[in-house]
């Protein structure tokens, strides 16, 4: 399972949270700053897949800042 890369707006660290209607997916957001780089129609059913998508989008935030 990947590493996860820290916040790319504070630095703070990932946390996973289910959410959807029924809260069958999973999406990580920061503990300290409450941030999520991950859109909506990239949450995921497992949390492997979440990780990736957080890491994802955290890398592309960290080459625009």
């Amino acid at each position: 399972m990947p590493d996860l890369k820290p916040c790319p707006k504070c630095k703070g660290n990932p946390e996973p949270r289910r959410v959807g209607d029924m809260k069958q997916y999973w999406v990580f957001f920061c503990d300290a700053c409450g941030y999520t780089p991950v859109k909506n129609n990239e949450a995921r059913y497992t949390v492997w897949g979440a990780k990736r998508a957080w890491n994802r989008r955290a890398g592309e935030e960290d080459k625009h800042d």
